[in-house]
């Protein structure tokens, strides 16, 4: 979409003041801060964003000088006319009108490392309608893969899971003890929804609690409570000691003692420094 400038930026409408915000993000402890903000265009009342298969931002106009609805609003196109045309934008654009309802597997897998999101989720929910986990489960294993590529066979399989599917203990296990930080956190964040989980699951995410990454932490925390373990009170309490000052360690703390502590557990802790 739009040029290579953009690649990687969030872009935010600002109602009322007839601003539109570009800005990219870098990883911050368990979160991200936002880097490099600035002013994209200005001077009509954007309430709305949307990008069209060719690339160019379509910007919703509400046109009034307040509330009131004056019947004029519109519609702008926003875009780089310089990159209109580049190879990569083109061929994003076919990839998005493409029926992929009888495309093979190995082009839906190799569509899930495409630069654009659009043509990476289309790839991925065309797998999970298949409930072809087996080929999801080869890509997010894979560590030669790209890491873009795995984490969206692990939120596939993340729909699967929601829907019933149980992991092996051999998958939880390869994906829990990744090299990547990333590929961790996301395998603890969907297995928040498993109705399912093998005690060899729950010990993993136990683990993760004292991982040196900051994410795969803060999401085993909340999938714990998620997963209502109780034995993982003293564990969770143990990884809010480590990250005392954080207010999203502190958050994930907090939900999985929701889930994990009764009132008289959590009531032990109550003089806890």
């Amino acid at each position: 979409a739009l040029n290579p400038f953009y690649r990687d930026h969030f872009f935010m409408t600002a109602f009322p003041s007839r601003n539109l915000y570009g800005f990219k993000l870098e990883p911050a402890g368990a979160a991200y801060r936002m880097v490099g903000e600035h002013t994209v265009a200005q001077g009509v009342l954007m309430v709305g964003l949307a990008f069209g298969p060719s690339g160019a931002l379509y910007v919703a106009d509400w046109s009034s000088s307040g509330y009131a609805m004056n019947e004029k609003g519109a519609v702008w196109k926003l875009d780089d006319p310089t990159d209109a045309s580049s190879a990569l934008r083109l061929s994003t654009a076919a990839l998005i009108r493409q029926d992929w309802s009888e495309a093979t597997a190995p082009h839906l897998l190799e569509q899930l490392s495409h630069p654009d999101q659009r043509v990476r989720m289309k790839a991925q929910f065309e797998m999970v309608r298949r409930d072809n986990s087996a080929g999801l489960i080869v890509v997010a294993t894979d560590r030669a893969a790209p890491e873009l590529a795995r984490l969206h066979a692990i939120w596939g399989l993340g729909q699967l899971v929601r829907s019933g599917r149980v992991l092996t203990d051999t998958t939880i296990a390869a994906l829990l003890t990744d090299p990547a930080s990333e590929v961790r956190a996301q395998t603890a964040k969907i297995l928040g929804e498993s109705s399912d989980l093998p005690p060899s699951g729950l010990a993993g995410l136990r683990n993760l609690l004292q991982d040196p990454a900051d994410r795969p932490a803060f999401f085993a925390a909340i999938t714990l409570g998620l997963q209502r373990d109780p034995g993982s009170i003293n564990e969770i309490i143990g990884y809010l000691e480590r990250h005392p000052d954080d207010r999203f360690h502190r958050h994930a703390a907090t939900m999985g003692l929701v889930g994990t502590a009764t009132p008289a557990q959590l009531a032990a802790f109550a003089d806890h420094g």
